[in-house]
């Protein structure tokens, strides 16, 4: 036998343990051939293989390295390197990876798909669905890609695409549960809440522990108000898949509109979200600075999914742009997948920005950490889109949470305070929190409204109009007390009416079942939609006489904006955060007589402010007053907060290394 066919009798042996999953042999016998014929590059690239099989990503990057640049024409081996430089986490590198694959080989179906998941991982849902699309019509029975560009087009804002696709998938891939699943969740997007509700209890009814569709159908029953429903199903998530961050967080957020939660209950179960995801990441622990300088200029870096058109920008803004740049250099971490323009506004006055869309949080992590952040600010909480567990690696020296992105403590150790004020966080609230509080003297941010609102306009009745109160409240924050409380409200006015606004109500189905559980005549009752969005809807504010906070959740933005259009809100305030927004920036505003302290005040002050002669006045001096109260001033609510950082800073600049830290 020549030597040329005992190496090929090797190599035959050697794709035989291969494909036999007998990897360490393959690896073996492969390496035997090398040592003998070190040129031989297609065996090479079957180490390769053989090594990502077996688990050693290291010596497989280096194999793969070593075949394309001998054979830098094999499209194959691009697109293999590529798929596991993404499963290292270098994604930006698997990306151009498989692109040099696609480049080489423009028919290469695999390549393309591979290129589109990986784009669509990264944040560029454009590119991801140019490739889906190359996919599809190569491959027009493939579900996994119409699954695919189906999630592109949910990124990119297009859902009735993303249906479209979804129910492609679907039909080429019946019961397949993910596929459901998104088709549920996209349904939801579009206001078909029945039919969302119908797909996602088929994909459960197929598959009892899809934790996925459990979490969607929470996230829909949330929406539909049926929290205790809504909640069962996250925690039904949990047990399916109880590493599942999402579902937890989602918990979190819908437990603040389950009447029987108490701040306790909340923080019990916020630890018990940082004691399943982050306990294992790091040991959370103070750090030295490695400037340690108390008085030097400092680089704050704000985390957020929300830098554009978001309630939470309202906040965002203001806080960015106010910042004295003597003192403070500006980062923002941006998780803002479709930019929008209030994220060219913010991105415009900031001095650093870094987007994290397809950043994991190890990645993240190292972005912060070698940008030398010394104050490193949570703007999220647990709402979607969070990077709670790359604040959980520590990456900053001094770590600030806090409440407007959500009203309650994240229960991670590794903060070292969260940003309250007097009258959100009042004497005793202290024990809510994981992170050690700290009140700012007025209020938490400063509040920028849109500058398109129109003008604030006097009331405009129609002859024999009584009173009309409003609520613009989303529906998943008003329960049966609620209800219960604006029913006796109407009692006690004559001729009243209640307004309830929302764009859940677009849908008549939902607006028929929501009145269905009122026990209020249809003449006083009236439920609307948003058509158009809240933009074209502004004129609401013209049409009514009082806004209703609710007593479940109070409101923000929902509070804000309408005294911003010269309507008054009445609040009732609660024992948690998230029953206390509408008391902080009522108080601040100068409002503080219309903080009520139990159900009867709140009657009381909403029934005498709708029928008083205060109102008129009201509606003319509401703008004024909060444009020249805290507020809406920046310069001095931002003014508190560097102060807070300040000390904050020069704390930490006081501590002493711990042994084993530099």
């Amino acid at each position: 036998m020549t030597m040329a066919a005992a190496a090929d009798d090797l190599f035959r042996l050697g794709t035989e343990r291969h494909q036999a999953g007998r990897f360490t042999e393959a690896v073996d016998i492969y390496r035997t051939l090398l040592d003998a014929i070190p040129n031989a590059t297609i065996v090479r690239y079957h180490l390769a293989l053989a090594l990502t099989e077996l688990g050693s990503p290291a010596e497989a990057l280096e194999a793969y390295r070593r075949v394309v640049t001998e054979m830098p024409d094999y499209a194959e081996a691009h697109m293999n390197m590529g798929n596991l430089l993404e499963a290292c986490a270098q994604v930006d590198d698997g990306i151009a990876c498989v692109q040099r694959a696609v480049a080489l080989d423009p028919d290469h179906t695999g390549a393309h798909h591979n290129l589109a998941r990986m784009l669509l991982q990264r944040g560029d849902a454009v590119g991801a669905r140019s490739s889906y699309r190359r996919v599809t019509t190569a491959h027009p029975d493939f579900a996994d890609a119409h699954l695919g560009l189906g999630n592109a087009a949910v990124v990119l804002g297009e859902t009735d695409e993303a249906i479209a696709c979804f129910r492609r998938a679907a039909a080429l891939d019946p019961g397949n549960p993910g596929i459901v699943n998104n088709l549920g969740a996209a349904l939801a997007r579009v206001g078909r809440i029945d039919d969302a509700e119908a797909i996602l209890r088929e994909a459960l009814a197929s598959r009892a522990d899809n934790a996925d569709a459990h979490n969607n159908l929470g996230l829909l029953l949330h929406r539909k108000g049926r929290h205790h429903e809504a909640v069962a199903c996250f925690r039904s998530a949990l047990a399916a898949r109880p590493a599942m961050v999402a579902a937890h967080n989602n918990l979190l957020f819908a437990l603040q509109c389950d009447p029987h939660t108490t701040p306790t209950s909340m923080l019990t179960e916020a630890r018990r979200w940082s004691t399943t995801h982050a306990a294992g990441i790091a040991a959370p622990r103070r750090t030295v600075p490695a400037n340690p300088d108390p008085e030097r200029r400092l680089r704050v870096g704000y985390v957020s999914p929300d830098f554009r058109r978001h309630a939470v920008a309202h906040y965002l803004e203001p806080l960015i742009a106010a910042h004295d740049r003597r003192q403070v250099e500006v980062y923002c971490y941006a998780g803002v997948g479709r930019p929008d323009e209030v994220t060219a506004r913010i991105q415009a006055s900031a001095d650093h920005w870094r987007v994290t869309v397809g950043l994991d949080d190890d990645g993240l992590a190292r972005t912060i950490a070698a940008d030398g952040i010394d104050i490193l600010v949570d703007c999220a909480g647990h709402t979607v889109g969070n990077r709670l567990l790359t604040f959980a690696r520590r990456p900053a020296p001094v770590q600030v949470a806090t409440l407007f992105g959500f009203a309650a403590t994240t229960g991670l150790g590794a903060f070292d305070a969260i940003f309250g004020d007097p009258f959100l966080t009042p004497p005793g609230a202290e024990r809510h929190f994981s992170e050690p509080l700290v009140r700012l003297p007025r209020i938490i941010a400063p509040f920028r409204p849109d500058p398109a609102w129109p003008e604030s306009a006097p009331r405009v009745t129609q002859p024999g109009e009584g009173p009309v109160f409003a609520s613009v409240t989303n529906p998943a924050r008003i329960d049966a007390d609620a209800m219960g409380l604006w029913q006796r409200l109407l009692d006690r006015v004559p001729g009243a009416r209640l307004l309830v606004k929302h764009p859940l109500f677009d849908d008549p189905a939902i607006r028929e079942a929501w009145r269905r559980g009122w026990s209020v005549a249809t003449d006083r009752l009236v439920l609307e939609g948003v058509p158009g969005g809240w933009a074209a809807n502004m004129d609401v504010y013209g049409r009514v006489d009082v806004v209703l906070d609710s007593p479940l959740h109070s409101g923000g933005m929902t509070t804000l904006i309408p005294l911003w259009m010269g309507v008054p809100v009445v609040t009732l305030v609660g024992a948690a955060t998230w029953r206390r927004a509408g008391a902080s920036i009522l108080a601040n505003a100068g409002l503080a007589d219309l903080l009520a302290d139990s159900p009867e005040d709140y009657v009381d002050k909403a029934a005498a402010l709708a029928s008083g002669e205060r109102l008129p006045l009201l509606r003319r001096d509401l703008r004024a007053m909060l444009q020249h109260s805290p507020v809406c001033d920046a310069a001095l609510v931002v003014g508190d907060i560097e102060a807070a950082y300040r000390t904050l800073w020069r704390e930490a600049c006081a501590r002493r290394p711990v042994a084993g830290e530099a």
